[in-house]
């Protein structure tokens, strides 16, 4: 079993580059991932169509009396410009990549988030995305209390998002205010990453979704289940020494992990079996 590139060795280097930043500009970020995936996508191209939307969405903003009321015309506008969540098609990739929710003006939470933060930036309409569970939303920093839903066109309050995610999880995820707090680039980034890894695990892509293990670690290193991953596909791939590398690793940082029994079964076999090549 091969391993399947998805990232050349120019776009690593460029990721790398973005890693030692303070922070990442995710939606910059975000552009080089596509072009990454596909060379065929046009980056200038996807800076015209954010100016065309700022373009048509800044009167439509500045017309609106106070803060709040921005806010709202700003989520409302977006909407009128066809920008909405995927339901039919939730779990293409292509709703996570920046020039495709361009293009077709569809995507998942956080791609729609990340589009908003920076038309919204352009504008004068200051958000800051928050990492809620299942479901990426945004904080209207200069309107207390009040968060946007880019995938549903609308606007919350706290009890709205705890709302929200009781039906997300079906009852089995209590609300809690930290989960409201906002997350800077790096963070958001590496969520999306995330989200294509397991979508490419999920298919069966192990090659892709090793890819995706890398460049998550290269921008957060402390991310322990990142390593477990790393380390089972490496199993799976047959590349044992990786493998044996990731998951001690993952064991070391995480002693208390309720996996820890099935990762250490996994570390005990490979070990068996490069203790039995001869």
């Amino acid at each position: 079993m091969t391993s399947q590139t998805v990232f050349s060795p120019a776009a690593r280097e460029r990721f790398r580059r973005m890693a030692q930043a303070a922070d990442v500009d995710v939606l910059e970020a975000m552009l080089v991932l596509g072009c990454a995936i596909n060379p065929e996508v046009d980056a200038e191209e996807c800076r015209d169509r954010l100016d065309q939307i700022c373009a048509e969405l800044q009167p439509i903003v500045d017309d609106a009396d106070g803060e709040a009321d921005r806010v709202e015309a700003f989520v409302a506008g977006m909407r009128r410009l066809g920008f909405r969540g995927n339901t039919d098609h939730y779990y293409d990739a292509r709703n996570t990549l920046i020039s495709e929710v361009l293009e077709r003006r569809t995507g998942i939470p956080i791609s729609l988030a990340v589009l908003s933060i920076e038309v919204g930036r352009r504008i004068g309409v200051d958000l800051r995305g928050v990492g809620f569970p299942y479901h990426f939303l945004l904080k209207a920093v200069d309107v207390p209390g009040l968060y946007v839903d880019p995938f549903f066109g609308t606007t919350r309050d706290e009890a709205s998002c705890a709302q929200l995610l009781d039906e997300l999880s079906g009852g089995t995820l209590e609300f809690r205010p930290e989960f409201l707090r906002t997350v800077e680039g790096r963070e958001i980034f590496v969520r999306v990453l995330r989200n294509l890894k397991l979508l490419h695990k999920n298919a069966g892509a192990i090659g892709p979704a090793l890819e995706y293990c890398e460049l998550i670690l290269l921008f957060d290193p402390e991310q322990p289940a990142e390593y477990r991953d790393r380390g089972t596909i490496s199993l799976a791939l047959g590349e044992w020494n990786r493998a044996v590398d990731d998951l001690s690793t993952y064991l070391a940082m995480t002693p208390n992990a309720p996996d820890r029994p099935v990762v250490l079964g996994q570390l005990q076999w490979v070990l068996h079996q490069q203790n039995s090549v001869h």
